[in-house]
């Protein structure tokens, strides 16, 4: 049965799906008012029929603020330009804090799980309190594109890195991001990690072991007498290796499983 038939909708492209006891009316948007009427005749699933129109008027509310980070993590250059995006809807202005993760907690915090995951708001709370360094703390606006309704839209906004910050040395940041004036605990918190460096490294794993390549960001020139250690989940230092003029360090196998059979009597 097409229950379309038995109601009068505001739009010709909307559509009506039943979902147990439940008309549903696919096709609103956020921020409208609305008005459908029943028609007369409309069956029940005992037999009943509707005996007149009635009419049934609502409004749809707008979204929640909300904000998020559309990229899971970045490696930004050492120098120059250094930008991330964050996605809102229907936020006016968000708290920003930058932190810094140590050298010495980069294992401790991939152990727990927390490396370059998104974090919510009590693991954003631990992970500030515990395992990084507030580097800077302040408010941005997200952008407000001229001549466009931005009420209940998600838009994208740049964030520069804030001369306040100062510049920033070669490490592991983290960005946490939230909705000014609300509460973490119900709206949570938007986190961004990123990575400042020169050097953008490529590696690859195969049979005579593992090959790096490391390159600028700037110019993408080959980084050459770079010293690369590889290091084990226990944080022990395995092998080092310099880079040759071509940027390319090289790793040999640690070790060579050869599989065993037994020999058939």
């Amino acid at each position: 049965m097409n229950y379309a038939d038995f109601m009068r909708l505001p739009a010709t492209d909307m559509a009506v799906t039943v979902n147990g006891s439940e008309l549903c009316l696919t096709g609103l948007t956020f921020g409208q008012q609305i008005e459908v009427t029943l028609r007369a005749g409309l069956p029940a699933k005992g037999g009943d029929t509707l005996p007149k129109d009635i009419t049934l008027r609502s409004y749809i509310r707008d979204r929640d603020p909300s904000l998020r980070f559309p990229s899971r993590a970045f490696v930004l250059p050492s120098g120059g330009d250094q930008g991330l995006s964050v996605s809102t809807v229907n936020v006016d202005l968000m708290d920003l804090t930058l932190l810094r993760l140590s050298d010495r907690n980069l294992l401790r915090t991939m152990s727990d799980g927390l490396f370059a995951t998104p974090l919510d708001s009590w693991q954003a709370g631990y992970f500030s309190d515990g395992l990084a360094t507030e580097v800077w703390r302040g408010k941005a606006e997200p952008a407000k594109p001229s001549g466009q309704e931005t009420l209940n839209r998600e838009i994208t906004s740049r964030l520069a890195i804030p001369a306040e910050a100062g510049n920033l040395a070669p490490g592991i940041y983290l960005l946490q991001a939230s909705i000014d004036g609300k509460d973490i605990d119900d709206t949570g918190v938007a986190t961004q990690w990123f990575v400042i460096s020169d050097f953008g490294i490529s590696s690859y794993s195969g049979t005579d072991g593992l090959t790096v390549a490391v390159r600028s960001l700037a110019d993408t020139s080959a980084k050459s007498g770079v010293e690369v250690a590889l290091v084990s989940r226990a944080n022990e230092v395995l092998a080092r290796a310099i880079t040759d003029d071509q940027g390319i360090a090289h790793f040999a196998p640690a070790f060579r499983w050869v599989r065993v059979r037994p020999r058939p009597r």
